[in-house]
């Protein structure tokens, strides 16, 4: 019986080893929560993931500026296999690549830093960097702790 029981658990266990260690991975809405605010998740259009350290585990988040904020303080936040992953807002279904995507300020983010992210270029949009660079200088005191001004970790891979 043992013996039969293995044979039929092996198939299951060699698909858990072969995980994918790269790109995004599915949101549960409502249920998933921030990695950083520890709120659910549940605007589609705001979610974020950072894919990344030594066994490229995935966080989540809810919006853009708690990911770059949370992943600043990683050592790892400079490697250049460090993945970031935004939805693209007009879809609200697509993942794009963070580091190419592009970002309107003015928009009602959940955590109040403003940025949606785009697969496309529109008006008023800046890139990652300059995204980033005003993310860290935001003191953001709605539901996560307040911050300081800082230098990026993750300009390195810019």
């Amino acid at each position: 019986m043992k013996k039969w029981l293995c044979l039929f658990l092996l198939p299951f266990l060699l698909l858990a080893c072969n995980e994918e260690k790269t790109g995004p991975v599915d949101v549960h809405y409502d249920r998933d929560m921030c990695e950083r605010c520890r709120m659910i998740i549940s605007e589609p259009k705001f979610v974020a993931q950072v894919r990344g350290g030594p066994n490229k585990q995935v966080w989540k988040f809810d919006d853009i500026g708690d990911a770059v904020t949370w992943l600043n303080d990683k050592p790892w936040a400079g490697d250049k296999e460090t993945e970031i992953w935004v939805m693209d807002y007009t879809s609200g279904t697509q993942w794009v690549d963070a580091r190419s995507a592009y970002f309107v300020p003015g928009y009602l983010s959940p955590m109040a830093y403003g940025f949606a992210a785009f697969k496309v270029e529109r008006p008023m949009s800046v890139d990652f960097k300059t995204m980033l660079e005003k993310v860290l200088k935001k003191k953001i005191t709605i539901n996560c702790d307040p911050l300081e001004p800082q230098h990026s970790n993750l300009t390195n891979n810019n």
